[in-house]
């Protein structure tokens, strides 16, 4: 069973970086800056949560 969830964290954690990476690159993007202040804090806090959902999915396999 702890097997089966190690190898399946290590299938899913590139497409959940891939998300992660694409989330923050619209950080540094121009049309970022034209969002209001609320639209900017619910994409910064969509970063952080799956920045948390990585850390819980690379912690069984370390």
């Amino acid at each position: 069973m702890a097997r089966g969830t190690i190898e399946e964290a290590r299938v899913v954690l590139p497409g959940i970086q891939d998300l992660f990476g694409f989330q923050l690159i619209a950080v540094f993007n121009e049309r970022f800056r034209q969002l209001s202040e609320g639209e900017q804090l619910i994409h910064l806090t969509a970063i952080m949560l799956v920045a948390i959902a990585i850390a819980l999915i690379m912690t069984p396999a370390a």
